[in-house]
């Protein structure tokens, strides 16, 4: 699939737009144009709606949504069969499915997650892009600052436990996840991982699927996967108590556990595991070390303003008179005034103290209280971007826990 002349944005509802696209053709050529390009543009998401009256294309870039095609309704059969077919899923099919798809930039392969939803009055796929493979395993390439990395490879050079990356859906923790594995991948140890979005091979690393299409359910496979006896086992977003706890048993009894877990932060990750009934002292003498992250938009670094932070400051904890950076836009960024994005982290090193407040059942406050005590946490590691002029405090806000966060 190959880049189109026509990928740069039709206005929405432009007539002479719907009249030139009203070809089925014209429009199937279109989106796969949009498709290839958007690694290379640095897109992370398409969406696409079929509905009775239109076919919109929304496109998330920088961490923000905003429409780019609006299309006439009779193209919207022929553009979902071809994304359809071409991440392998059925044509025809009406209900949920889940495809994937590679595409190259260049000398990049990027990964793409295909979904789709029937909606009220038509249908939706969403098309989450991500790269098949990072390119380099330095955690600090990711945004940890050096000492949050030290944390989190003393915990991988450990025969035993569990290391949680935590994490919303579009935080960047898969990306996270295959950066440690790739960090332990020196030959000396045995890798397997379960995966639902495992897609290549990746050498010294055996891959199994699960999920939607794969023959093993994630606990099945984890519990073939031990049979193995390797050194260092892989998960991807356990969601059942039985795949939860099986991970957890592992860790504290015979390998080296690295997961990911949907969770707002590492406290919230802990608060997780304990509502899917995970035995506590199994919980408490597992777990190693909890991973949380976000991502911010980066400020361009060619044209950021320097301004003196105004009543928001608050919000951060700043002082009124603090010096700040707020996005203009020039060439370099497209006149967005933002380059990428960046991850934003905290790490939590189970301690015994912290082992006996989650093994006897304390509450998330007095957990955070005693994590964060000589770490900092999401929103004091947001705010330090915000003043390195990395990024915005209004960027650091969205993703502060609470307001008691700040303090």
């Amino acid at each position: 699939m190959s880049g189109n002349p026509l990928t740069p944005s039709v206005p929405a509802g432009s007539p002479a737009s719907s009249a030139r696209l009203r070809r089925s053709e014209e429009a199937i050529a279109l989106v796969e144009g949009m498709i290839s390009d958007a690694p290379r543009l640095g897109h992370s998401e398409i969406h696409v709606e079929a509905r009775e009256t239109a076919l919109t294309v929304r496109i998330r870039a920088r961490g923000v949504l905003a429409d780019s095609l609006r299309l006439p309704p009779e193209v919207s059969g022929p553009v979902l069969r071809r994304l359809k077919t071409m991440t392998g899923l059925d044509p025809e099919g009406r209900g949920p499915q889940v495809g994937r798809l590679a595409v190259a930039a260049g000398r990049q392969v990027s990964s793409l997650r295909v979904s789709t939803l029937p909606i009220v009055g038509g249908e939706r796929v969403t098309l989450a892009i991500g790269s098949a493979a990072p390119r380099t395993a330095d955690l600090e390439a990711a945004g940890l600052p050096r000492d949050l990395a030290q944390r989190i490879e003393d915990a991988l050079e450990q025969r035993r436990g569990l290391l949680l990356i935590a994490g919303p859906s579009g935080s960047g923790k898969t990306a996270t996840f295959q950066r440690a594995l790739r960090l332990l991948n020196d030959g000396a140890r045995d890798i397997l991982t379960v995966e639902q979005a495992a897609s290549g091979a990746i050498e010294g690393i055996g891959r199994t699927k699960v999920g939607p299409g794969a023959s093993l359910t994630p606990e099945a496979a984890l519990r073939a996967v031990i049979g193995h006896g390797p050194d260092v086992v892989g998960i991807d977003a356990p969601t059942d108590r039985e795949t939860a706890k099986l991970a957890v048993e592992i860790g504290r009894n015979d390998a080296l556990v690295v997961s990911t877990i949907e969770a707002r932060d590492a406290v919230g990750a802990i608060a997780r595991l304990r509502e899917m009934r995970i035995e506590p002292f199994g919980l408490a003498y597992a777990l190693s070390v909890v991973v949380a992250q976000r991502l911010v938009r980066r400020l361009c670094a060619d044209c950021r303003e320097p301004i003196q932070a105004g009543r928001n400051a608050a919000l951060l904890g700043l002082d009124p008179g603090s010096v700040v950076y707020r996005p203009r836009g020039c060439a370099t960024c497209r006149e967005s005034g933002y380059d990428g994005r960046v991850g934003v982290f905290e790490v939590v090193r189970i301690d015994e103290g912290l082992r006996r407040q989650i093994y006897f059942g304390g509450d998330d406050a007095v957990i955070a209280s005693q994590a964060f005590r000589s770490a900092p946490n999401l929103a004091s590691s947001a705010r330090k971007r915000v003043l390195q002029g990395v990024t915005t405090i209004a960027e650091a806000v969205r993703i502060a826990r609470t307001d008691t966060d700040l303090e």
